[in-house]
């Protein structure tokens, strides 16, 4: 999961997974990830990634493998980890 994450970039690709064909990543979260570029411009790349964003997800991820048909699913991961959240008060977020 990456949450809550702001910050600028140089480069096009603001946001990159690059995962392999063989052992591709899953579970990605993304939720309220907001990467501006210098220029304004920046972009998502993923190769192999499957996952969903929520809230706000600049650029968008698009390009994430997301299974419709499971959105119950994900539904159910996205209760999980909120619930995680709200007992873990003193967490600190990770990246």
């Amino acid at each position: 999961m990456y949450r809550n994450i702001t910050g600028t970039t140089k480069s096009k690709n603001a946001i990159k997974f690059a995962c392999s064909d063989a052992v591709p990543c899953s579970h990605i979260v993304l939720n309220n990830v907001n990467l501006e570029g210098n220029d304004g411009k920046v972009e998502a790349y993923c190769n192999s990634a499957e996952g969903f964003g929520y809230g706000v997800v600049h650029p968008s991820a698009d390009c994430l493998d997301s299974h419709d048909n499971k959105s119950l699913g994900h539904t159910k991961y996205l209760s999980e980890t909120a619930m995680v959240g709200e007992d873990a008060k003193n967490a600190h977020d990770e990246l």
